[in-house]
């Protein structure tokens, strides 16, 4: 499925598990939506976080966050429960901020 999203920010990491030495790696993108939420125990704009394993993914958004883009995302089934995996990433227009006066 496609969104179009305002990605807030994106961060890659790299590390090794000091208890047992395993790999810890991704990237997390952060972004909200267009749809305002409105039910009893939330109500505004939903702000979403995602990992990927997929490193090249950083250098999607790489230089252009904050800013409007359009993801692809696909619905992926873990155990009894779902979770969002991020496919593609493309860049659209700078996020438009608005300042505090």
């Amino acid at each position: 499925m496609k969104e179009m999203v305002n990605v807030k920010f994106v961060k890659r990491y790299d590390f090794a598990d000091v208890k047992t030495g395993e790999r810890i790696y991704g990237v997390k993108v952060e972004y909200e939506g267009d749809n305002v939420v409105a039910d009893k125990d939330y109500e505004g704009i939903q702000r979403v976080s995602l990992t990927t394993r997929d490193m090249r993914m950083y250098e999607k958004f790489k230089g252009h966050v904050p800013g409007r883009y359009e993801l692809d995302l696909q619905v992926v089934p873990v155990g009894n429960k779902t979770r969002l995996e991020l496919v593609n990433a493309t860049y659209i227009e700078p996020a438009k901020i608005i300042k505090a006066s």
